[in-house]
């Protein structure tokens, strides 16, 4: 392998000069993608801010290179938001039974996995937890994500069933259940 100063003066006229060429084309197609406006969507609720059909983030590195002056930025409400204004959702996890003294290693694993999908994906969002028939109800935008959720409290609690189904009809939904066997003892 030869370095440049064993090169002879035209080669490396000529590897300076490809350089050169090359930081230029670099530096002149920076600067049009810069000077190129992005057209960008901001949902008014969570603020999430759509670009190129993926929705990312407030906190995302693109919300925050986003140029107010220069970028083009219009309102509309991210899938997620619309869901739970619309009252819809695409998945349930119905947990009945649980040990209150595992209610809240229950919860954790809830919003751990919650977290960690919303993390991947911001319009995968928990849209309601609530009291329901001896158990609890969580409702979900994401089939997935309460699917995931139903798969790790089976794993942590050996002695619970599960069951889940997936319905395509009146919307598509999935809906999962889990069952801790009633006055269970660890």
């Amino acid at each position: 392998m030869c370095t440049t100063e064993e090169l002879p003066i035209s080669q490396l006229n000529k590897l300076y000069t490809m350089n050169v060429t090359f930081e230029k084309r670099n530096r002149v197609s920076r600067q049009k993608r810069l000077e190129q406006s992005r057209r960008l969507n901001q949902c008014p609720l969570c603020r999430d801010v759509q670009y190129k059909n993926l929705w990312y983030a407030p906190d995302s590195r693109l919300a925050q290179l986003i140029d107010v002056h220069h970028d083009k930025i219009s309102t509309r409400l991210c899938p997620a938001c619309d869901m739970q204004n619309r009252g819809v959702y695409e998945g349930v996890l119905d947990i009945k039974h649980i040990p209150e003294r595992e209610y809240d290693h229950v919860v954790s694993i809830i919003l751990h996995e919650a977290m960690r999908d919303y993390g991947d994906n911001p319009q995968h969002r928990l849209l309601d937890f609530y009291d329901h028939e001896e158990g609890y109800m969580v409702t979900a935008t994401s089939a997935a994500m309460i699917y995931r959720i139903g798969q790790k409290i089976k794993s942590e609690f050996k002695s619970c069933e599960m069951q889940s189904q997936y319905q395509h009809e009146p919307y598509p939904l999935q809906m999962t259940r889990i069952a801790f066997a009633p006055n269970e003892s660890f």
